[in-house]
């Protein structure tokens, strides 16, 4: 599980008005919120090779109204078990309600972002959270 502001995408996400983040126990831990439902957000990473990535970059470019078409169409991706070339950062709520995607690629001894975060909500979430097993 990777920590959510630690990601490139990060900013993005703590720019969006119903995303909280929570202190708890006098500021030793915190969480990061997504208003509407009260679900705790988790961070995850995924790696792929150079195929599946671009199939990944493919599908979260894809405009709103074609997206579920196009989830349906892809169908579940794997990751890689070892470091790939493509790596995707993903902030999922635990309720499935809403989820941040961004895709980096390994440039320059390090991962770069390749395009924009994109950001999912209600059923949409639930169709990525579907397409990367989580």
């Amino acid at each position: 599980m990777a920590n959510i502001k630690s990601m490139e995408m990060a900013k993005a996400i703590f720019a969006i008005p119903y995303i909280e983040n929570r202190s708890s126990f006098f500021g030793l831990s915190s969480s990061v919120i997504y208003k509407p439902t009260q679900s705790k957000l988790k961070g995850h990473t995924l790696d792929f090779d150079v195929e599946t990535g671009k199939k990944v970059k493919r599908l979260l470019d894809t405009p709103k109204a074609e997206w579920a078409a196009e989830a349906a169409k892809v169908g579940r991706l794997k990751p890689t078990q070892a470091m790939g070339n493509v790596l995707l950062e993903l902030a999922v709520s635990i309720d499935h309600q809403f989820a941040a995607a961004q895709v980096l690629q390994y440039s320059d001894l390090s991962y770069q972002p390749v395009g924009d975060t994109h950001f999912f909500e209600g059923h949409d979430a639930e169709l990525l959270c579907s397409v990367f097993g989580l």
